[in-house]
């Protein structure tokens, strides 16, 4: 698949949930998005569906892998869910100051001071 057809099939999923522009995605991001979307477990499920039609599987064959199929995925999809959960320690938020404060004026200062210094230089 070229990255324009990856990234059209990506925007009509995302279109309502994510506003993010595709067209500033790489297309690793793309597909990796395009994974997630479709379901961890998509392709796996409809081979194991495809085989368990057949008539010379005994039922209890299948439903013993339904039921270890659906334990996986829950397991899975819980793993997922944790590791998308945990914010990032190393990265803290900056502290916003208040408008009209004495910091905000101090540090507007400094960005003047720092200007006049650059322009004297060119």
């Amino acid at each position: 698949m070229s990255l324009a057809d990856l990234r059209k099939e990506l925007k009509d999923m995302r279109k309502s949930a994510m506003p993010v522009p595709v067209s500033r995605m790489k297309k690793t991001d793309v597909a990796r998005e395009l994974e997630r979307l479709r379901g961890l477990h998509h392709t796996e499920v409809k081979k194991v569906e495809a085989v368990m039609k057949e008539e010379s599987i005994p039922k209890k064959v299948v439903k013993k892998v339904e039921a270890v199929q659906k334990m996986e995925h829950k397991k899975q999809e819980e793993v997922v869910k944790t590791v998308k959960s945990k914010p990032s320690a190393s990265e803290p938020k900056p502290k916003k100051v208040e408008k009209g404060s004495q910091e905000a004026k101090d540090r507007m200062a400094a960005l003047r001071a720092m200007r006049t210094a650059k322009k004297k230089d060119e």
